[in-house]
């Protein structure tokens, strides 16, 4: 599995570096398949790993296909026709790509109408309003507004009116790009909604199941954690953050001693959350004596709820990922490799 994940980053690498001639990727290609046989020969003999040899120069060539794909399609996305350095006033209607986070406002603390609460979120493009008629329109864009709007559910498709830009370049040598930043995130620019409207989504911009499905089990799961503490106390927003990383309404008192404290990345649901309550789970379960098997089947729940009532978030996945793997490997009775356990998750 580890020379697998190899020959996938391998070809997205080489397609990111070469930008012409489909004979040098032929050629390097062929050098891959080479390396690997040559390698597998000397390891094993050559016979006993030919299909590890063609799944590798397979692995190798998708991956690369896969990358070129993706890259034609994010450059030649329309909405780049769009965007500038500096902002522009326009119109945009598409759904909601994944749960919109809010965070607190920045503006002046002191204003009577400064708005407490600022939500972002990623806007699959389906139309752009141009002079007085609605053009169709691809690509997606980071929208950030004033106001919570985190109810809104994924897929929901809205009517946005702001001021879209492209990201601009560093301004200082060393400065963080975020033409990359937003590249890997599949995103062109951004846009400053000033107003929003939620609409009925069209035959193109059906909901993700999983998508709404993960919201909608962090949806419950924080209305019930909100039932047992106060989510506006020190305690409760804690709570909030620790078990569902939802960190907006942890105050900068609080988030200062953290800091102090060396405990700020508590904050951040990861993998250490997962192994937390997986181990407590599994600490349980050995408690009331239930037989392994039930044991195992009990711990793929708790994986596999905690990542959906979390909302998804990538580094919970991947936890999750190399738990089931192992409790997999348990079930078969098969030995674990831990890189290849840990290749398979990345």
């Amino acid at each position: 599995m580890v020379l697998v994940l190899f020959a996938a980053c391998l070809g997205v690498l080489v397609d990111g570096w070469i930008t012409s001639g489909a004979i040098v990727r032929v050629v390097l290609a062929i050098v891959v398949l080479g390396g690997a046989g040559a390698f597998l020969w000397f390891r094993d003999g050559f016979r006993l790993n030919v299909a590890l040899l063609w799944i590798v120069f397979l692995t190798f060539v998708g991956f690369a296909c896969r990358h070129r794909i993706d890259e034609s399609s994010f450059r030649s996305a329309s909405i780049s026709q769009f965007l500038a350095s500096r902002p522009q006033p326009t119109i945009v209607e598409g759904a909601i790509d994944g749960r919109p986070e809010i965070r607190r406002a920045t503006g002046v603390p002191w204003a009577s109408d400064a708005p407490q609460w600022r939500t972002s979120f990623d806007l699959r493009l389906s139309q752009i309003r141009v002079e007085n008629r609605w053009q169709d329109i691809a690509g997606r864009l980071r929208v950030m507004i004033d106001g919570d709007f985190s109810s809104l559910p994924v897929g929901q498709s809205v009517v946005v009116a702001g001021a879209v830009e492209g990201p601009a370049q560093p301004s200082n040598p060393g400065s963080m790009d975020r033409r990359n930043f937003l590249r890997s995130a599949g995103v062109h620019g951004y846009m400053d909604a000033q107003s929003l409207l939620a609409s009925e989504p069209s035959d193109e911009l059906k909901p993700i199941f999983l998508g709404r499905l993960a919201q909608r089990s962090w949806e419950t799961s924080r209305e019930r954690l909100t039932r047992s503490v106060d989510p506006d106390g020190p305690h409760g927003a804690l709570a909030l953050a620790l078990v569902l990383g939802e960190r907006h309404q942890v105050d900068r008192q609080m988030r200062d001693k953290l800091i102090a404290t060396g405990t700020a990345h508590l904050l951040s649901v990861s993998g250490m959350h997962l192994a937390i309550v997986v181990g407590l789970a599994s600490a349980l379960t050995i408690f009331v004596g239930l037989p392994w098997r039930v044991r195992l089947i009990l711990m793929f729940g708790v994986c596999v709820g905690y990542a959906a009532i979390t909302g998804g978030r990538p580094p919970v996945i991947r936890a999750a990922i190399l738990v089931l793997v192992f409790l997999l490997s348990l079930t078969t009775k098969r030995t674990t490799q831990p890189l290849n356990t840990l290749a398979f998750a990345g």
